[in-house]
C-alpha cells in the first residue's frame, strides 16, 4: 500500500451531525473572457472579466442545456479521474502535473509526452516557461471544462484578507499553453484536508475537511460548496455540511452526473490501533434546488476503511480495505442510491498490500511484492466478480530504479478499457535545471488497455 495513501486515510479529521443545507442563491453568473496575454506576468483581473454585462447572465442551474440528463463532455465532471490526481483529458490530450511545478500533456494519437510549452527557444527548465504553474495549487484537482484547462492557487487574488485566509483564485489555461488567465476569486476558504475540486455545468464545486472554532472549543467539518462560475462577486452556497463528534475521524466522497450528485460519508472510530466500526451514510443533492434526499446509513464492523466511490447508472460502488492488515482481502460494495440497498460485489485476494479504486467493473490498485529484492510493485487489477485479470510490476527506467526512494506511482483513470498510471519523481518548490532532469528522468507514463481480454503495458518517456 501507498504510505501517502495510508497516511491520508489515517490521518483524517476528528469530526456533531447538523446534515445537508441548501440556500437561495440570486447571484448571477458572468461568461469567463480569455485574454490573449500568454504570460502570467501580463494577466490582469480586468481582462479575464472585461465586458461582463455583455454575457449571458442566467443562472447556471436554470440555464435549459445544463438541465440535461445526458452527459455533456464540455462541460460535465470527469467522473473516471481518481479523486485527488492532478490530471484531465480531451479526446486528443492527457493533462497532468506531476509535483514539479510543469503542466505536462501525453499526446494519445502519437504518443508524445513534454511539458505545455509551444515556444521553441525555451529550455522548459525555469519559471519563464510556459507550462510552469506558479503559487500553491489548492482543492485536489485540474479540470478540463468548454475547451478550457482550469485550476485553483493561491498567487493571487483581490482581497489580501482572503488570501490570508487561505481562499485562493480559479484560473484558465489554454489546451496549447500559449494563453494563462486569472479567472475570479473563490469566496470560501480551501483551508483543510482532503480537498477536491471539479467544474460542473456552470459551477464551481469544492470539498474540504476543516476545522473552526465554536464556542471557543475546535470542531471539524466536512463542507461541500458550489460558486457561479466566472462571478467573482457571487456567494459560495453550501451544499452540505456535518460535523462529527471529536473522537471520530472523517471523509467524504462526491461524483456529478447530470443534475444529481451522488455523496457518500464516511466515519470511523479507532482506538488502539483498532478500526472499531465505519459508519457511511449516502445521499444525493438535486443541483437544480440543492435539496438534499437522504439514501441510507450504514454500520459497519468488518474492519475496513472506504477508500474509493465511484457512481454509474444510479448506483454507486466502493472500495474498501483494513488499514491494520495490509494482506487482508479487499472488497467491492454497492449501493443502489434510489432503493438504498446494500450489496457485496466481491472480495479480491490481495497479497501485495493494495490500496484499492473501484471503476467501471474493475477493482485496481497498486502493491509491493516483497519478496524480491527490491520491493518491486505490483499493478493489479480485478473485476467485479473477484477475478484477477491481470497482476503486472510497474515497469521502470534504471533512473528510476536507481532513484526509488523519491519515485512515486498513482492510478489516475480506471475504467473497464483503460487504466492510466503514472509515475513521477516527487519534486516541490521553484524548479531548478538540476530538480528539472531528476523530473524528466523519472518520469513516465504507463497506461493499461484491455485488448480482446488481454492486458499491455505501455511505457512512454521524454
Amino acid at each position: 500500500m501507498d504510505k501517502a495513501c495510508y497516511a491520508l486515510l489515517l490521518a483524517l479529521a476528528l469530526c456533531i451531525l447538523s446534515g445537508c443545507q441548501s440556500t437561495n442563491h440570486q447571484s448571477r453568473g458572468q461568461e469567463v473572457s480569455t485574454a490573449s496575454e500568454s504570460r502570467y506576468d501580463s494577466m490582469s483581473e480586468e481582462a479575464s472579466l472585461a465586458d461582463a454585462s455583455s454575457q449571458d447572465n442566467s443562472i447556471p442551474s436554470q440555464n435549459p442545456l445544463f438541465l440535461s440528463q445526458e452527459y455533456l463532455p464540455e462541460y460535465d465532471m470527469q467522473n473516471d479521474i481518481q479523486r485527488f490526481e492532478w490530471f484531465c483529458e480531451t479526446p486528443l490530450l492527457d493533462y497532468f502535473i506531476p509535483g514539479d511545478g510543469f503542466l505536462w500533456y501525453y499526446d494519445k494519437s502519437v504518443g508524445k509526452l513534454g511539458k505545455l510549452c509551444p515556444r521553441p527557444e525555451c529550455t522548459h527548465d525555469d519559471n519563464t516557461c510556459n507550462a510552469f504553474l506558479p503559487g500553491s495549487f489548492k482543492g485536489g484537482g485540474l479540470c478540463y471544462y468548454d475547451g478550457l484547462l482550469y485550476y485553483l492557487s493561491d498567487i493571487q487574488t483581490k482581497d489580501i484578507m482572503k488570501k490570508q485566509q487561505l481562499y485562493c483564485g480559479l484560473y484558465s489555461l489554454s489546451l496549447d499553453g500559449t494563453q494563462r488567465n486569472y479567472v475570479q476569486d473563490v469566496n470560501f476558504s480551501t483551508n483543510g484536508f482532503n480537498g477536491f475540486f471539479r467544474l460542473h455545468r456552470g459551477y464551481i464545486y469544492h470539498g474540504v475537511i476543516n476545522t473552526i472554532v465554536a464556542g471557543g472549543e475546535s470542531q471539524t467539518r466536512i463542507i461541500i460548496r458550489r460558486q457561479i462560475l466566472g462571478d467573482s462577486s457571487a456567494e459560495a452556497e453550501i451544499l452540505f455540511e456535518k460535523k462529527v463528534e471529536p473522537n471520530r475521524g472523517c471523509d467524504f466522497f462526491f461524483q456529478i452526473s447530470g443534475t444529481t450528485m451522488y455523496l457518500l460519508i464516511e466515519e470511523h472510530l479507532i482506538t488502539e490501533d483498532i478500526l472499531q466500526y465505519e459508519d457511511l451514510e449516502a445521499c444525493t443533492i438535486d443541483l437544480r434546488d440543492n435539496v438534499c434526499k437522504p439514501v441510507g446509513s450504514y454500520h459497519l464492523e468488518d474492519g475496513c476503511l472506504t477508500t474509493d466511490m465511484h457512481e454509474y447508472d444510479g448506483v454507486i460502488y466502493i472500495a474498501r480495505y483494513n488499514p491494520f492488515e495490509s494482506l487482508a482481502d479487499l472488497t467491492a460494495e454497492s449501493i443502489n442510491m434510489v432503493t438504498g440497498d446494500w450489496n457485496r460485489i466481491c472480495t479480491v485476494p490481495n497479497k501485495y498490500g493494495v490500496y484499492p479504486l473501484i471503476g467501471k467493473g474493475i477493482v485496481t490498485g497498486i502493491g509491493v511484492r516483497s519478496e524480491t529484492s527490491d520491493a518491486e510493485r505490483m499493478i493489479v487489477i480485478a473485476d467485479h466478480n473477484g477475478n484477477i485479470l491481470s497482476e503486472l510490476p510497474v515497469a521502470m527506467t534504471e533512473p528510476q530504479r536507481s532513484n526509488r526512494e523519491i519515485m512515486t506511482n498513482s492510478i489516475v483513470k480506471y475504467t473497464t478499457n483503460e487504466v492510466l498510471i503514472l509515475l513521477y519523481g516527487e519534486v516541490s518548490g521553484v524548479p531548478t535545471k538540476e530538480t528539472i532532469r531528476l523530473s524528466e528522468a523519472l518520469l513516465s507514463c504507463i497506461s493499461i488497455f484491455n485488448q480482446n481480454g488481454n492486458w499491455d503495458s505501455r511505457i512512454i518517456t521524454p
